[in-house]
């Protein structure tokens, strides 16, 4: 692995520690922290809030401070990343989709 890989991969494993610290340390999460941190929405915070990427994601932000568990939206925003909602994505993106028939029948 190269220095510069290397490096890359020192940030991300930090941000994702950073992101993890975080979500543990607020007390209304801590009955759901765990499901939270044993899927891959702390490593796609770390990644985008280094690569300055968007998070596409199906959650919605619980905009109540009282929420009994941590979204991805709301974590993101903590870190300084864009989320969007996969709908909202496709608006936005207006993809155009072709029906054809299948070459092999």
């Amino acid at each position: 692995m190269g220095a510069k890989s290397k490096e890359s991969v020192t940030r991300r494993d930090d941000k994702y520690k950073e992101v993890c610290t975080y979500t543990v340390s607020q007390p209304q999460w801590e009955r759901k922290v765990d499901a939270f941190l044993d899927g891959a929405d702390p490593w796609l915070v770390a990644h985008a809030s280094i690569s300055g990427s968007t998070i596409v994601t199906l959650e919605k932000t619980d905009i109540d401070a009282n929420c009994k568990s941590p979204k991805l939206p709301a974590v993101a925003r903590k870190f300084g990343c864009k989320s969007i909602g996969l709908y909202s994505l496709i608006r936005e993106c207006k993809p155009i989709f072709e029906l054809k028939t299948d070459p092999f029948l």
